[in-house]
């Protein structure tokens, strides 16, 4: 009780030195107010002024460490998250997200950390294990990432989140059927979500459902015409197919949608090469290389397509390239055609 007197006693005789001035208290409700509102520098600025009055305020650095967050400055964010833990050891939120500012600077053992202390704290807390998952499999930790969206799951049903990102994770392991199961769910929870069908597609492509796989990235397209991977992604079934005029279509789109995946040159490059386009070929494997000067893949073929053309001996350098590159099947061409 005397503490609270005392701590009275001293925000009057601040007001009346001051000239009625405002209270840390109600900068700090002005602040929540400006972030509710999404105007983050006033937000910042009434918090920053509530701190300066009453540096003991708990709430007002972890609100203004939310704030930082959605301003994308983690770092001060941290700070913020780690003194509101000093003024208050129990505060669970402030735990939460700590860690998550920590996962964003990429601190991720750091934010398994915290989080670890939440979920220790209160099991039931989805947001905590589906991060956690997240920072772990950042880690590379993908059966601890599995476990942790499993256990979002097992407390909540319908988070499609969870199956979405269990599923990317089973791939990650290559048991591809365990994420086809997820995606499905996801989908079940969610039809309206064009990355599903994308990642779903995926799934359906590296099991050799063909049929499956380009209706997921049509549906995609249907969703989004503007999804450049979609176009991509079905541009490869295409191919795979043995359509590559139809495999040419989708990777143009993808490339009038996004230029600047070199990617999707590489796989027009391959394409061509299919279709005895030698030259239009390597003509998108330079683009490929100029994008990205470590694509091995566009080296090889680019090698392939130079050999095919009469020009043994660049081609002959850049299937080299690709060897040193790890492309594994380049030995086998060096072999085949090149003198060493």
């Amino acid at each position: 009780m005397r503490n609270i007197i005392i701590v009275l006693s001293g925000l009057i005789f601040l007001t009346m030195c001051t000239g009625y001035g405002q209270t840390a208290q109600e900068y700090y409700n002005k602040g929540i107010d400006k972030f509710e509102a999404g105007e983050l520098k006033e937000a910042i600025k009434n918090l920053n002024k509530a701190i300066e009055i009453n540096p003991d305020n708990a709430e007002a650095y972890f609100n203004r460490g939310l704030v930082n967050g959605k301003l994308g400055k983690h770092r001060e964010a941290l700070k913020d998250f780690d003194k509101a833990i000093e003024i208050n050891p129990n505060d669970i939120d402030a735990y939460f997200n700590r860690g998550i500012a920590r996962d964003e600077l990429g601190d991720h053992k750091g934010a398994i950390q915290d989080l670890s202390f939440v979920i220790d704290a209160k099991p039931s807390h989805t947001m905590a294990y589906f991060n956690r998952g997240l920072a772990r499999g950042k880690l590379g930790n993908q059966k601890g990432a599995i476990r942790d969206f499993t256990a979002v799951i097992k407390i909540k049903h319908d988070v499609p989140e969870a199956y979405i990102n269990r599923g990317l994770t089973k791939r990650k392991i290559r048991d591809y059927k365990g994420a086809l199961a997820d995606y499905n769910k996801a989908i079940e929870i969610n039809p309206d979500d064009a990355g599903v069908y994308i990642n779903r597609g995926l799934v359906k492509h590296k099991l050799k459902d063909h049929k499956g796989a380009l209706a997921d990235y049509t549906k995609a397209i249907n969703m989004n015409p503007d999804n450049a991977g979609a176009y991509n992604n079905r541009g490869l079934v295409k191919h795979d197919l043995e359509n590559y005029a139809g495999a040419i279509t989708d990777f143009n789109k993808a490339i009038e949608i996004n230029p600047y995946h070199s990617g999707t040159y590489t796989n027009r490059g391959m394409t061509k090469h299919a279709l005895g386009n030698y030259r239009g070929a390597i003509s998108d494997f330079n683009k490929a290389i100029d994008m990205n000067p470590s694509d091995a893949r566009a080296y090889f073929y680019r090698g392939l397509s130079k050999c095919q053309s009469g020009e043994k001996n660049s081609g002959c350098n850049d299937l080299k390239k690709a060897r040193e590159s790890g492309f594994d099947k380049a030995n086998e061409k060096i072999k085949q055609l090149c003198d060493d």
